[in-house]
């Protein structure tokens, strides 16, 4: 008798019959599902059939040990195998079982996992029992001293993969390649390999080649939507400034990787669009003619007359070396000023600059025969030995110019219609 609610006993001893094999107990008699005695409460009458298998003289079972896996349905176990007509006994591989959070490992000959079981060349002698396993490999992810490392996963599910991580890490002055299994010598197949133990994936790091690899700072410190418009290297340090109109920010870094707020940078937070680093401090102007000097560009103070007027911009500012150094600044309305220290500044009479460029670049150049500043504003350029007199040179730039470098023995201008070059800062073309 089993009180209601209670839970039957299974038989100490399963029942026999002539030429079958019992099997389980089922919820119905042909068929349906084994019956749970554990778990299954019961609250009246209630038959549980037993489940039988025809077995003919010399057969044998084959019992699948699932170890808390399910076949799928109609998938009969034990399995019968009949006597042939001649030659071996061998078993039918039969379709794999599930089990949640685990993926199929194989069938194996012992409980101990040691011998696979070979369905095609195991015969099949006498009763025997097959072992389902399980597996659950951990994927961990060795960066090599990059960051954010990935966690760790944990492969779920039959033949699962195992996932690419988001995000790439980053490592200072290396580039990321790839992950590779530890021990091997070739990416690791995300979407393709299966994964059948434990393994590490190992951050793959090229060094970086200067001025080709590119990877960015952690955290600028720049809000997003604010714009980084000029950096100057000095005294050790790298100076970051920009903004947008009323929102400037300067930051500030030893290594150019991890960067810091300028709190407090003289510009009452008008945007930034210039620096430069020359006579032992940096030199920074921007919005509404402002300007201001620093040693080290942490403490800044303000210029008290940059010679650009309130709604007019600075946009670059250049040094020249010698004894006869000039700091020379570039701005709207093709306004130029000069100072030979940095601190008190005059206006340049004529910049030959249109006075309705709302844009400016200038460069500094000391190359062989090259010793000259050339500016840019609007769609014209200029240049000047001195600073103070200055001459047109190229006027037929495809967009207002924006920024003036030099390297590789030519100047390289860009606009908003592409980039022209010069050996000479006098005769541009366009590319």
């Amino acid at each position: 008798m089993v009180a209601p609610g209670g839970f039957a006993a299974r038989p100490q001893t399963d029942p026999t019959r002539m030429d079958y094999a019992f099997t389980d107990w089922h919820t119905e008699q042909f068929e349906g599902e084994a019956f749970e005695f554990e778990t299954t409460p019961i609250y009246g009458p209630r038959t549980i059939h037993a489940q039988w298998i025809f077995r003919p003289e010399g057969s044998f079972l084959v019992t699948f040990v699932l170890n808390d896996g399910v076949f799928p349905q109609h998938v009969f176990n034990p399995q019968l195998v009949s006597p042939p007509t001649g030659g071996a006994l061998f078993a039918q591989r039969p379709l794999n079982p599930t089990r949640t959070g685990f993926g199929f490992a194989g069938w194996y000959a012992d409980s101990s996992f040691n011998t696979a079981f070979d369905f095609y060349s195991d015969e099949i002698t006498a009763d025997i029992n097959v072992y389902a396993r399980w597996r659950q490999p951990r994927v961990t992810f060795d960066t090599g001293g990059g960051s954010p490392p990935p966690g760790e996963q944990i492969i779920l599910g039959d033949w699962s993969r195992v996932v690419r991580p988001p995000v790439n890490p980053q490592k200072s002055r290396h580039v990321f390649v790839d992950w590779q299994v530890e021990g091997e010598q070739i990416p690791f197949n995300f979407p393709n390999r299966i994964v059948e133990g434990d393994i590490t994936l190992v951050a793959q790091w090229r060094p970086m080649q200067h001025g080709v690899d590119w990877a960015e700072a952690p955290d600028s410190t720049f809000p997003s939507g604010v714009p980084v418009h000029a950096i100057a290297w000095g005294n050790g340090r790298f100076v970051a400034v920009g903004g947008n109109w009323d929102n400037g920010h300067i930051a500030h870094s030893a290594d150019g990787i991890t960067w810091q707020t300028v709190t407090t940078s003289a510009f009452d937070g008008k945007q930034v669009n210039a620096i430069v680093w020359g006579n032992n401090k940096f030199v920074a102007g921007g919005q509404d003619g402002n300007m201001a000097y620093s040693a080290d560009g942490l403490t800044w103070t303000a210029i008290e007359d940059s010679t650009f007027p309130d709604g007019s911009t600075i946009r670059g500012i250049a040094r020249s070396g010698g004894i006869n150094a000039r700091f020379v600044a570039v701005g709207s309305g093709g306004r130029m000023a000069h100072s030979s220290d940095g601190l008190t500044w005059q206006s340049v009479a004529n910049s030959q600059l249109l006075s309705t460029a709302n844009t400016g670049a200038i460069v500094w150049v000391n190359f062989q025969a090259i010793i000259k500043f050339v500016a840019g504003g609007g769609t014209r350029m200029v240049h000047s030995t001195d600073g103070l007199n200055w001459t047109i040179g190229s006027s037929n730039f495809n967009g207002v110019i924006t920024s003036i470098t030099f390297g590789a023995s030519r100047f390289v201008a860009g606009t908003a219609g592409g980039i022209h070059t010069s050996t000479n800062g006098t005769a541009w073309g366009c590319l």
